[in-house]
C-alpha cells in the first residue's frame, strides 16, 4: 500500500515534558519537522493543497509570520526490550500565528486513534491564558465546532 494512505506519527527520541511541547522557530529542527509532518496530514484530510507549516521558515524570511506550535505526544514502549521507553510518539499538533490583531489558532490535527481523548481539552486553559482572546481560523471541522461549543471562547 502506498504511504500516501498511511498515517505514521512522527517519533522523537525525547521531549522535555509530558504535556504538549511548545515549538518555535528556534526549537530543534526535529521538533519543527514533526509539526510539519502533522500539518501535512491535516492538509490531506481537509483537502488543502499547501502545507500549513514549514519547518525551515525563519524570521529573516520575507513571508515569515511569528508562530508557536505545540506537539502533543506520549511515550512509546519497545516491548522487545522489556517495556523499555524508547521513543516519544507525536499524536497531534496545533499551530498559533501572530498577526497585527493578535494570535489565531490556524489548525489542530490529531491522529484518528487519539481524537476525543482530552489532549486538547487539557491544554485549552493554558492556551487561553497564554494567547488571550485568540481567533480560530475557518473553516472549522465538525469536531472542532463541537469542541468550541463545549469550551466556550468567552
Amino acid at each position: 500500500m502506498s504511504s500516501e494512505y498511511c498515517i505514521c506519527p512522527p517519533k522523537l527520541r525525547s521531549l522535555a515534558s509530558n504535556g504538549p511541547t511548545r515549538v518555535k522557530h528556534s526549537s530543534p529542527v526535529s521538533h519543527r519537522k514533526a509539526v510539519e509532518s502533522i500539518a501535512r496530514y491535516f492538509g490531506k484530510e481537509l483537502g488543502y493543497y499547501q502545507n500549513m507549516f514549514h519547518a525551515a521558515s525563519k524570521p529573516s524570511d520575507r513571508e515569515f509570520v511569528p508562530y508557536e506550535a505545540y506537539l502533543f505526544h506520549d511515550e512509546a514502549y519497545n516491548l522487545k526490550w522489556e517495556n523499555k521507553k524508547t521513543e516519544v510518539v507525536c499524536l497531534g499538533a496545533c499551530c498559533f500565528y501572530k498577526h497585527y490583531e493578535g494570535w489565531s489558532l490556524h489548525w489542530v490535527w490529531f491522529h484518528p486513534y487519539f481524537r476525543k481523548q482530552g489532549f486538547l481539552s487539557r491544554a485549552w486553559p493554558e492556551f487561553r491564558q497564554r494567547y488571550g482572546e485568540f481567533r480560530l481560523e475557518e473553516p472549522l471541522s465538525l469536531a472542532m465546532e463541537q469542541f468550541v461549543a463545549k469550551h466556550s471562547m468567552a
